[in-house]
């Protein structure tokens, strides 16, 4: 039998909810026309990272467990090889891939990812959903404290300001795949089955519907969280690198996910000025997209909004006796909110094992033990300022 093979590459954008989309894909999928590969994790952007990018070594996971160029190279036929087999087991059915990295890839990338799918006569279809600007600038923000690829400047809300729209990616895909093998979608909750993601990317695609096994994943952060994130990822001592980081910087985040407060948001007139510094792309985004990109631009959520770099430096005395009691550390020492004091009380939760059960005790029992973590914290705090990345 003979038949054209097809595959959908979903590619985000980043913050819609991808997570939730390949997790249920990879553990729930039921539908027997469709096809989600096993490439070793839900999320494909390591895989086609390593299968076609031209410095696999700077993608975040390889950079922050310290996989080098040589290695990863070496492994490139073996790793071509196995895409190219699980094309071949997919037989008749659509292939999904999910990699919402694809979007970060230059054209010389997508263009040889393109040639090696024609090669296989699989013809792609991309697919991505597109968050208007309010949350979108909020949750690269976000995401940027939550998994760095390197310490956050210190005049955060500039870099922001100066961060580009996916206005040149999605023109980018365009060029190679063809405006007619890139559908765009609206990232609106609002108008999705039940509010769910899945949901709506499976009925978009003509998939079934897998209810009871969807997985949402990536909890927000409160604002009391973000500033506690934001003071250690700027005056700490950075990600680091090593094979432990990424479970430790997980780690982390669970304990600050376990901080309640207000919502984040970004004030009005801060959006406003980054729509205007932006709007030629904005425009352009909207126009291909067939929507407006500044629903919820409005002051509603202004109370407790952040407007100016100062605003997020103004931690509020529960946070403090919040991270005190976890820690084990002497409020006092954080009182007086000096960002490098509380940078070290941070680091001991990503050091404190995590355990969900015990949260609403939420303290550590054992002084030698915090004594050992905040003299380690200490250390690489001094490590850090020393300038030794």
């Amino acid at each position: 039998m003979t038949y054209v093979r097809q595959c959908i590459l979903h590619f985000g954008i980043p913050k819609t909810g991808s997570t939730s989309i390949q997790e249920s894909l990879s553990s729930g999928l039921t539908d027997p026309d469709f096809y989600y590969p096993d490439l070793g994790h839900s999320n494909h952007s390591m895989f086609l990272e390593a299968a076609f990018s031209e410095k696999p070594e700077l993608y975040h996971a390889n950079y922050k467990r310290g996989i080098g160029r040589e290695q990863l190279l070496s492994e490139r036929p073996a790793v071509l090889q196995r895409l190219a087999d699980e094309i071949g087991r997919c037989g008749p059915r659509t292939m999904v891939l999910s990699a919402e990295h694809l979007l970060h890839f230059k054209q010389s990338e997508s263009t040889d990812l393109l040639a090696f799918f024609s090669g296989q006569a699989c013809q792609l279809q991309l697919v991505a959903y597109v968050r208007p600007m309010r949350g979108l600038v909020e949750s690269l923000f976000t995401q940027a404290l939550r998994e760095p690829g390197w310490r956050v400047p210190a005049e955060s809300l500039t870099w922001v300001m100066k961060r580009k729209t996916f206005c040149g990616h999605i023109q980018s895909k365009d060029a190679v795949f063809g405006r007619d093998r890139v559908t765009l979608w609206p990232f609106s909750p609002a108008h999705f089955p039940q509010g769910c993601v899945v949901q709506d990317f499976c009925r978009r695609i003509g998939m079934k519907t897998m209810p009871g096994v969807v997985r949402r994943s990536n909890e927000r952060l409160a604002l009391p969280a973000i500033r506690l994130l934001h003071a250690y990822r700027t005056f700490g001592p950075g990600y680091g690198t090593g094979p432990n980081v990424i479970d430790e910087n997980a780690n982390l985040l669970r304990h600050l996910e376990t901080l309640k407060g207000p919502s984040f948001h970004f004030h009005s007139e801060f959006l406003d000025d980054y729509c205007r510094r932006h709007e030629a792309d904005i425009a352009w985004m909207e126009s291909r997209l067939g929507a407006s990109l500044r629903d919820g631009m409005g002051q509603d959520k202004d109370e407790h909004a952040i407007r100016v770099e100062s605003d997020l430096l103004a931690f509020c005395p529960d946070s403090l006796e919040w991270l005190a009691e976890r820690t084990g550390t002497a409020f006092r020492t954080l009182a007086h909110g000096d960002p490098s004091q509380l940078a070290a009380a941070v680091h001991l939760l990503r050091l404190i094992p995590f355990n969900a059960e015990a949260q609403a005790e939420s303290t550590i029992s054992s002084p030698s033990f915090v004594g050992k973590l905040r003299q380690h914290a200490h250390a690489m705090l001094s490590w850090a300022r020393r300038g030794v990345r």
